[in-house]
């Protein structure tokens, strides 16, 4: 019988590409890519590689990977089924604004051409399918200022996760993308 050495506290991140899971072990570095379809409504998968180590993958269902930043922001909030109620949300908060010089009360963590991520204060304030309106400079030049609409797909403690809405023009070459050389031995198990 073997013993697997385990660390159930690392939490590595997976990106899904071309149909595929694709991450790497902490234990020996060896790179994974694994059929996405089975894990697609799955979040977080324990893996086992084939060294015996097991670790924890947060899967990543983005497009693209997202390239990590650390950006000034102001973002406001409206929706096209009910801006009445939205606004009077954040017309309570002082947070109708967008004027980065002046109000940013946000920071971009993460950016991709397909969305972002987002630390605020105010995401008590926010819903699940908000739609918000970003103001930020990509090289922290108010020259290079980008105004933006997201979606917002999930609130986690204070962290927003949002996807694109419209034109995704400006946003071209801000990602990063994954290494595409992989590694075949490691098996998902699901979590539970």
């Amino acid at each position: 019988m073997y013993k697997f050495q385990s660390n159930t506290n690392e939490i590595r991140k997976a990106v899904i590409s071309e149909n595929n899971i694709i991450f790497t072990c902490p234990g020996c570095g060896a790179e994974t890519r694994a059929p996405a379809s089975p894990l697609e409504s799955t979040y977080r998968v324990k893996v086992r590689c084939a060294c015996r180590y097991e670790y924890i993958v947060e899967i990543n269902n983005r497009g693209k990977a997202r390239k990590r930043v650390d950006l000034p922001a102001c973002c406001t909030v409206f929706s096209r089924s009910n801006p009445e109620k939205l606004l009077e949300r954040f017309a309570a908060s002082g947070q109708n604004r967008l004027n980065l010089k002046k109000n940013p009360n946000a920071r971009i963590i993460d950016l991709s051409d397909d969305g972002l991520g987002l630390l605020s204060t105010e995401n008590q304030l926010l819903k699940k399918g908000d739609i918000i309106n970003l103001v930020f400079s990509p090289d922290k030049s108010p020259a290079t200022e980008i105004k933006q609409e997201y979606e917002v797909k999930n609130i986690i403690s204070n962290r927003i996760g949002c996807s694109i809405i419209g034109d995704k023009a400006e946003l071209k070459g801000l990602s990063a993308h994954p290494d595409q050389c992989v590694h075949e031995k490691s098996r998902l198990i699901p979590e539970g």
